[in-house]
């Protein structure tokens, strides 16, 4: 079907009608290839298996009113001077696209999905997109929930690859996009920008993200939503690898199972609020300008780091790990950080234990390869290290909590201007233990100061 002047197919539906549907297989107009705009009070449903084509508007473009119920769009390949794909659902229904080829806008997006206040869920499907803006824009003010899945390449030539937003609407507490392994995401800004006011946000990104200005992946969950997770392969990030900003009220918890890096700040920045719980990094190689890794937890739970590969900090820390007054534990387990200040710093203003363990090396470049401190809040700071070597002191903790103050050192530790180990345990501590296979240190080998009970 071709529109030498306009649309290939131009379908209206009146206020008298119920259902409207419409398959094509190749359709071209100098504006739209599929132009569908149903006031009917069934549902709209457009299948193209071929090629849509709208030169100066959209490929396919689809409106759904208030008197209509689903919107649903198949598509194959979809091409528009403004948008692959354009659907605008104000009915009552959910609103569904699956596009199984290429979607491209010339001027905006490859995919824009919009889902008004009186629907349901909306749901994108893609295999490629490409926008001059983004390559998939999704926003959400239905009240069931956004899920977005990518199996291929997803490109935001001017903004982020995919931007996802999920009003607070969503009662079914639920936005989740998932990248298939394999895929490619990337955007002039971030790679993937979620921002969630509903609910739990959920990502599983298998493939590669990449943010050429901003952040691999950047993900926000506001107040008033839930958990926030996050499954990453490989991010990249001007900025950010990962930012994660937890303002809900449940737990943070990311996952990197391969590389995340950042080449201005922090491979991994996690942030969790004082709405929330527990916060949890698990990572493999992160590789930041500033940190490695970059934990601040402000929730009522426990901050947990695992590192099972190498976590190195360009400007700061190979891992930085922050827990306030309101938090619990704080645990980190490293196998090699490297710092260009510490290799691994924790803070833990929590009411429970710190302990770090440290199966590797960790190097601090220019200050302490372990700095830890324990609060006047806190209870017992336990170290377990291999190797240490900073260039101020290997080790150094020191620990105002009302429990035991313990370092063990099964490997060498070097502290090239000062102590191998430096261990301070203040009148508010019990015991005080060290024990050392191999010490080096500029001033001392072990420096200690027990002034615990």
């Amino acid at each position: 079907a071709t529109g030498t002047n306009r649309n290939g197919i131009d379908a209206r539906n009146s206020g008298n009608g119920t259902n409207l549907t419409i398959n094509a297989l190749d359709t071209i107009g100098n504006e739209r290839g599929v132009l569908a705009t149903n006031y009917g009070s069934g549902a709209l449903i457009i299948s193209s298996t071929g090629t849509a084509t709208g030169a100066t508007f959209d490929g396919i473009e689809a409106f759904n009113s208030m008197s209509a119920t689903d919107l649903t769009v198949n598509a194959v390949d979809t091409v528009g001077g403004i948008n692959g794909i354009d659907a605008f659902n104000q009915g009552t229904g959910a609103l569904t696209i699956t596009s199984t080829g290429t979607a491209t806008g010339t001027s905006d997006h490859g995919i824009n999905a919009y889902n008004s206040v009186n629907g349901t869920s909306l749901s994108v499907t893609a295999a490629n997109a490409t926008g001059a803006i983004s390559g998939i824009r999704a926003l959400n003010y239905g009240t069931a929930g956004l899920t977005i899945t990518t199996t291929g390449e997803v490109t935001g030539q001017s903004a982020a690859g995919v931007f996802a937003f999920n009003s607070a609407n969503d009662v079914s507490a639920s936005m989740v996009i998932n990248q298939e392994e394999g895929g490619i995401m990337t955007g002039a800004t971030d790679g993937m920008y979620a921002d969630n006011n509903g609910g739990s946000l959920t990502i599983n990104a298998l493939g590669t993200v990449i943010g050429e200005t901003e952040d691999g992946i950047e993900a926000i969950n506001r107040v008033g939503t839930t958990d926030l997770t996050i499954t990453s392969n490989i991010a990249t990030g001007a900025i950010n690898g990962i930012n994660a900003r937890n303002y809900g009220s449940g737990a943070l918890s990311v996952t990197s199972t391969g590389t995340a890096t950042a080449t201005i700040f922090d491979a991994i920045d996690a942030f969790n609020s004082v709405n929330g719980t527990d916060l949890t990094v698990n990572a493999v190689d992160t590789l930041g300008d500033d940190n490695g890794i970059h934990a601040s937890n402000q929730g009522i739970g426990a901050l947990t780091i695992n590192s099972t590969g190498t976590a190195t900090g360009g400007s700061t820390d190979g891992i930085l790990a922050q827990n306030s007054a309101n938090g619990t534990d704080l645990t980190v387990t490293s196998a090699d950080a490297i710092g260009d200040i510490a290799g691994i710093f924790a803070n833990n203003q929590g009411t429970g234990a710190l302990t770090i363990n440290s199966t590797g090396t960790a190097t601090g470049i220019n200050f302490n390869g372990i700095g830890a401190s324990n609060s006047a809040n806190s209870t017992d700071l336990t170290i377990n290290a291999v190797d240490t070597v900073g260039n101020g002191n290997g080790i150094d903790v020191l620990n105002n909590g009302a429990g035991a103050l313990n370092v063990t050192s099964t490997g060498t530790v070097t502290g090239t201007n000062d102590n191998g180990i430096l261990a301070e345990n203040s009148a508010a501590g019990t015991s005080l233990s060290v024990t050392a296979a191999n010490a080096t240190g500029g001033i001392d080998g072990i420096n200690v100061l027990q002034e615990g009970t």
